[in-house]
């Protein structure tokens, strides 16, 4: 079994109109500011680093549960700020915390696991995010020269 947390890929999810980072493009440009829960902390796994490590485990003969994320944690408002710096958008990103509404799921302030030992690390989720954002065509291109 393999547990994972903050995916993005380059295909998004079509019930949720896209992944995280689309979406929170998406509303940055229309909206032209964004509010971001500070509060929880994960790591944002990019899922063609996902799929890799899958492979490589399943190719390792790895058994048992599986936590696979890219490196480091941040918070979704951080890897919004991330997200907004790399694509080039002077967006403000403000913080706020989790409000739980009346019978909504629980869910855990701190999302990060801790990957097995014997696995390869990934990358660390700001270097993912710059790639996929590269891949998906949304990096700002003077993101490319800093």
């Amino acid at each position: 079994m393999v547990r994972t947390a903050g995916l993005y890929g380059l295909h998004g999810s079509a019930s949720k109109g896209g992944n995280f980072v689309t979406r929170m493009l998406d509303r940055a440009r229309l909206q032209g500011s964004l509010s971001v829960v500070a509060d929880q902390r994960l790591t944002p796994t990019f899922t063609a680093d996902l799929a890799a490590a899958i492979v490589a485990a399943v190719d390792r003969g790895t058994t048992g549960t599986l936590h696979v994320t890219n490196a480091g944690a941040t918070t979704w408002h951080g890897f919004t700020e991330a997200i907004m710096e790399l694509a080039g958008l002077d967006v403000p990103v403000e913080p706020t915390q989790t409000v739980r509404a009346p019978g909504a799921a629980d869910r855990p302030l701190n999302g990060l696991l801790r990957s097995r030992s014997d696995l390869p690390p990934l990358r660390p989720w700001r270097d993912a995010l710059a790639d996929y954002l590269d891949r998906a065509g949304l990096r700002a291109l003077a993101a490319h020269e800093s």
